[in-house]
């Protein structure tokens, strides 16, 4: 059986109940509530590294990295530091998205977007990619779990600056980490340690200004998704026809591209 389509009224009316349910630890939510916030972002990140004196200098939700031949990333929040440390927050609602190879793979797409040709090695920023799980992931009862790498035969940390943090919002004890995870289940606002965030909320969930601009962005993130979906389906298909050895060219012209982007795609450059 076909599947029935939505119309814009039904899907209108279905994210004004998501809105209602809506909490920080779900990622559309969060994106929106720290989108253009460096402010609570900092607040966020103070928490988490615990470093009182952290001074973010610039957030971006949703950051798209594109990776032209292999699968594309968007990540929930980017963000700088003063020092250009990298940050990627991203919700975790299930194991699987936990995983630490997922992990890895967020820290190396965030090393590739960072290096530009003819940049050092030195310069790679230092970057910390931070899971906030709705579940205990590692299962051992703590409330925060810092992955780095080191090295076994000396037992020395390697120092590649790449840093993993899983964040257990299950912890909701009487610390600034633990009140900022309850303040993450919450879904009214009058439940929130932090007033500051709680009027933001209120602010998106109850008034009208606040539900159209969160209405106007679930909207913008589906139509970004569907046309990611189609870039990563003209990817796929551009490098079957390069493989059969067909005129880049020919491939622009069928797949409705420019030949700059086949040619980007096929790995080659222009003269």
């Amino acid at each position: 059986m076909d599947k029935m389509i939505k119309t814009p009224e039904q899907l209108h009316e279905e994210d004004l109940q998501r809105i209602r349910g809506f909490r920080l630890l779900d990622d559309d939510f969060m994106t929106i509530f720290f989108n253009d916030n460096p402010e609570d972002t900092e607040t966020l990140l103070r928490s988490v590294m615990n470093n009182s004196s952290l001074k973010v200098k610039k957030v971006e939700t949703q950051k798209p990295i594109r990776n032209l031949t292999r699968r594309s990333l968007g990540l929930d929040i980017y963000a700088e530091d003063e020092n250009d440390v990298k940050y990627d927050v991203e919700i975790q609602r299930s194991d699987v998205g936990a995983d630490p190879r997922r992990a890895r793979f967020h820290s190396s797409m965030i090393d590739v977007d960072s290096m530009r040709k003819g940049t050092e090695w030195e310069a790679l920023p230092e970057s910390y990619v931070i899971f906030i799980t709705e579940t205990d992931y590692y299962r051992a009862g703590k409330p925060i779990y810092h992955v780095n790498r080191y090295i076994e035969e000396i037992d020395e940390a390697f120092n590649d600056g790449e840093h993993i943090i899983y964040v257990n919002s299950e912890i909701q004890d009487d610390t600034e980490l633990g009140r900022m995870m309850h303040d993450f289940h919450c879904i009214s606002a009058d439940q929130l340690y932090n007033k500051k965030w709680a009027e933001r909320i209120r602010y998106f969930k109850e008034s009208e200004e606040g539900v159209r601009t969160v209405c106007k962005v679930m909207e913008d993130m589906r139509k970004e998704a569907a046309e990611m979906a189609i870039w990563q389906s003209k990817v796929e298909s551009v490098m079957k026809w390069v493989a059969k050895g067909i005129k880049l060219e020919d491939i622009a012209e069928c797949e409705g591209l420019t030949l700059e982007e086949v040619k980007e795609i096929a790995g080659q450059r222009s003269a």
